[in-house]
């Protein structure tokens, strides 16, 4: 509709805020004209409230608008009342309640219009001020370019601040209908019915389906609730710094200038305010298109400064979790133009780190690291990683990526290692930023993992002092990439000795006595320490001393009640590593009561407690330091429960455990004052298996004992021994010296005659060893004391074994020997003398009687004589000149030696002319 005609005056009724028409020369009022500009008949009648009459130029007919519903129709609402003469309508100021104006790209209003026809006149001032102002701008930006200049606008602030003098919002920064032909938000294209909305913050337009919703914006003037698109509205609400939407459309404007604006006022936000990782942000971002917009943004055709602050932008929005899956979902449009700002040589420093940045944190994604490997990101950033100039910024974020890459695919991680990149990444350790140190760290974690060379690579060009000031940082994230990255190096023996000379294990041990220390790094440390006093060269030794200097012993122990299951059994394993073969260290343990824990831990219903526990009493047991201790800690009864354990390998380590103590002696006292413990024994003998030989050494060490003996007899044991004597050579033996102990005493020795064990002890007297031989001799000694074994030992051949052993060295095995063929001999003289001839046992006793012992030769002197009563013994005995000994032995100072020469002598005589 154009000016009005001549005589008429717009007015505004007060009541209704209807407006009216007057004309002055006739003194008439109308809501409405018509095209010729006389009153419509009836258009006195008023329309409702939020009512409004146009002419439509195109079809010549009137229609009417619902401001309220924002419908339009042909037909006439209801009347209102009449209007009354009223003041002239005035337009609010710019910037006010209002928000500002614009006029329609038509002359004359038309359905689907958001300003009323009342705006009409008003506004033309506005939309001319506007254009003048626009041309201003485009003017200014032209000068700033032809004069090399990138920024804002010189002066107290930015044009596009959105703000005048007054601090109002300015009524160019809504945008104008003729340039929004789409939804700002959802790109639906503005038609008749799918009217356009301006929202008073942002000053885009958009659908009414998102942006119906209305709220005060006290700081543009606006203290009445008003209209505003759905994602201003929550950012309102939330109370954000930034108007997303403002930047957007500053992303999406052809102006160079105006996009680097907007990308940095949003990576400003995002990089000191976590409220931008908010869901509802992240979807109305991602609604805008600020993905794609960002991948174009990138593109290497854009100014710099417009391709720096992307860059930043997408690093810090990767920064946060929230964003990797928008991002994940746009990586192929952006991942290779981020590569490119990487790799360009025209990209400044500070460029290049953001979008290596970028590169890293969208890795942290699963999708984008496949992806990134696809497309080859490894080699790029390898490539920098090698380059002669890599400074500690872009390293931090080129080593980060690259350790994600790892990570994921060995492939890389060998390629990376393979490349040398250890030699490289070594020295860096020790940067003097603890962000680079860390992520330098990770990565040659990962090679060291799947690379042995590294490893060596690492101690090679000086690492290792670096890692050892990792352990040492108070910083946590720190410590622990050094922690890995020891973890690591320790799958090397060699390296691991190589820390340990570096001083690695005094900054673990301070680790795990700090009282607040968390579990899982007290559990790592004392994991790496067992892997450092397992490496060749003197290593334990020097985890030891380091234990020791830090007195950790204590702490140890109490980390072995800790109700963390890997620190419990870490710190079990350490006591026994770090006190085995160290007295002190065994003292102190001993003192701290951490064998008592570890009896206590032994019937622990956790199988993996129990489990570690009864592997440490066994690797305890092995040291002579320990043995004493475990038993008097009221170790050895769960030791025994255990031994029935329903889990193998708690069995196996409790029979470890128990056969070193059997052996050792220490558990000696313990089996005889503990029945039960008897009776475990016994029921082992029985079981067989591995632990048979075991508790058949057990009982052959408590057998020198009296009481244990009873206890053992009662328990049934002698039966059991007897039948192992024709076991394997270690059973058979250990069954011997237990059988020896039983034939000492006189109680027993009736039993074993009657269990025939005759035969077997005879057979062991030639045995291997010579402790098991003893043994078996000198059960033979005392069993040939009852006469209901001597047939027996006769007929398995005992006289003939005997009499080999008459030639031995030692006087002990002289007398036992000499003992049993005695005994032997008075109950068949012939037949003793019959086997003792075929071994050379005449001369064998004759030269007894030449030992300076006194009571060898008595013994020597009486058993030749009752062997001479057999003529061919005699004429042995002879011809070896055995009467010219006896006779000087009549003169030896031992009446005992005199009176059995005497009686030799005679014997001999009696069969012999020679000898009388």
């Amino acid at each position: 509709m154009s000016s009005l005609p001549s005589g008429w005056t717009m007015m505004v009724d007060s009541s209704s805020n209807q407006p009216y028409y007057y004309n002055s020369a006739t003194g008439t009022t109308s809501w409405t004209l018509t095209e010729g500009g006389s009153a419509r008949p009836g258009a006195a009648t008023p329309l409702p409230n939020g009512w409004e009459a146009r002419f439509d130029a195109g079809s010549g007919r009137e229609y009417y608008i619902d401001h309220a519903r924002g419908v339009t129709q042909w037909t006439a609402p209801q009347a209102t009342p009449t209007p009354p003469a009223g003041n002239a309508y005035s337009l609010p100021a710019a910037g006010g309640g209002g928000g500002g104006y614009s006029l329609p790209p038509q002359q004359g209003a038309r359905p689907g219009s958001d300003l009323t026809a009342a705006d009409l006149a008003a506004i033309a001032a506005i939309e001319e001020a506007d254009s003048r102002e626009e041309k201003q701008r485009r003017a200014a930006r032209e000068r700033e370019e032809n004069n090399g200049g990138g920024g804002g606008s010189a002066g107290g602030g930015s044009e596009y601040d959105g703000l005048d003098g007054d601090g109002e919002l300015r009524a160019h920064e809504w945008v104008s209908n003729k340039d929004a032909n789409s939804c700002f938000l959802t790109g639906v294209k503005f038609t008749l019915t799918n009217r356009r909305h301006h929202c008073r913050y942002c000053g885009q337009c958009f659908a009414a389906a998102v942006s119906g919703k209305k709220i005060a914006i006290p700081a543009l003037g606006f203290k009445e609730p008003v209209r505003v698109c759905d994602t201003c509205h929550a950012q309102l609400e939330a109370g954000d710094p930034v108007c997303i939407s403002k930047e957007v459309s500053r992303l999406r404007d052809k102006d160079a200038t105006s996009q680097a604006q907007g990308l940095r006022a949003l990576a400003e936000w995002a990089g000191f305010d976590p409220q931008f990782a908010a869901k509802p942000l992240i979807d109305a971002l991602d609604r805008l298109g600020i993905f794609a917009r960002l991948a174009e943004l990138l593109a290497r055709e854009r100014p710099s400064n417009v391709q720096a602050a992307a860059a930043r932008l997408l690093a810090n929005m990767a920064y946060y979790e929230a964003y990797l899956p928008p991002l994940a979902a746009a990586a192929g449009e952006l991942l290779r133009p981020t590569v490119a700002l990487l790799t360009s040589s025209r990209s400044p420093l500070e460029t290049k780190t953001q979008a290596a940045r970028a590169l890293a944190l969208m890795m942290d994604d699963e999708a984008v690291r496949r992806l990134a490997a696809a497309e080859g990101v490894a080699g790029v950033l390898l490539e920098q990683l090698l380059g002669t100039d890599c400074p500690d910024a872009l390293l931090e974020w080129v080593a980060g990526g690259l350790t994600r890459l790892a990570s994921a695919d060995e492939a890389s991680a060998r390629a990376v290692a393979r490349a040398g990149g250890a030699f490289v990444l070594a020295p860096c350790l020790g940067s003097a930023s603890p962000a680079v140190a860390e992520e330098v760290a990770a990565l040659l974690s990962v090679l060291c993992e799947v690379d042995g060379e590294a490893r060596g690579q690492v101690a090679e060009v000086g690492g290792l002092p670096h890692v050892v000031a990792l352990l040492r940082s108070r910083t946590p994230s720190t410590r622990e990439a050094g922690l890995m990255l020891a973890r690591d190096l320790c799958r090397s023996s060699k390296v691991a000795g190589q820390l340990v000379e570096a001083g690695a294990a005094a900054p673990l041990l301070n680790a795990v006595t700090q009282p607040s220390a968390p579990a899982d790094l007290v559990a790592e440390c004392l994991r790496l320490l067992l892997a450092m006093a397992g490496a060749s060269g003197g290593a334990l030794s020097r985890v030891q001393a380091a234990v020791r200097e830090a007195n950790a012993i204590p702490m140890l122990t109490q980390l072995m009640q800790s109700g963390e299951s890997a620190v419990r059994q870490a710190a079990m394993k350490c006591v026994t590593e770090f006190s085995a073969g160290d007295a002190r260290s065994a003292d102190v343990l001993r003192e701290s009561g951490g064998v008592v824990l570890l009896s206590e831990a032994l019937l622990s219903p956790d199988e993996a407690t129990a489990l570690q526990a009864v592997s440490t009493i066994a690797q305890m047991s092995a040291s002579a330091q320990h043995v004493g201790s475990i038993v008097e800690n009221g170790c050895l009864g769960p030791l025994l429960q255990l031994l029935a354990h329903r889990a193998s390998a708690v069995r196996a380590q409790a029979e470890l455990a128990f056969s070193n103590l059997a052996r050792s002696g220490a558990i000696n006292s313990m089996l005889v004052q503990d029945p039960a413990a008897s009776r475990h024994l016994v029921g082992l003998l029985r079981r067989g298996g591995v632990m048979q030989s075991q508790a058949a050494v057990a009982v052959a060490a408590i057998a020198s004992d009296a009481r244990a003996r009873e206890t053992l007899y009662a328990q049934g044991v002698l039966p059991q021994l007897v039948s192992l004597l024709d076991a394997d050579p270690e059973l058979a033996g250990a069954a011997v010296q237990a059988v020896a102990h039983f034939a000492s005493d006189e109680r027993f020795r009736a039993t074993l005659a009657e269990l025939g064990c005759a035969r077997a002890l005879a057979a062991q007297l030639g045995h291997r060893n010579a402790d098991v031989s003893r043994c078996a001799l000198s059960a033979i000694a005392n069993l040939s004391f009852v006469p209901a074994a001597q047939p027996a030992l006769a007929a398995a051949g005992a006289p003939m074994r005997l009499g080999e052993a008459l030639f031995a060295p030692d006087e002990p095995t002289l007398h036992m020997a000499l003992a049993a063929l005695l005994n032997l001999s008075r109950a068949d003289a012939s037949d003793a003398a019959t086997q003792l001839l075929q071994v050379g046992g005449a001369l064998g006793l004759v030269t007894l009687l030449t030992r300076p012992d006194a009571r060898l030769q008595a013994q020597a002197a009486l058993l030749l004589g009752q062997l001479s009563a057999c003529a061919p013994f005699a004429q042995a005995a002879v011809a070896a000149d055995a009467t010219q000994l006896l006779g000087a032995l009549l003169h030896a100072p031992s009446a005992e030696v005199q009176a059995n020469a005497v009686y030799a002598l005679g014997i001999l005589s009696g069969q012999d002319e020679r000898a009388a």
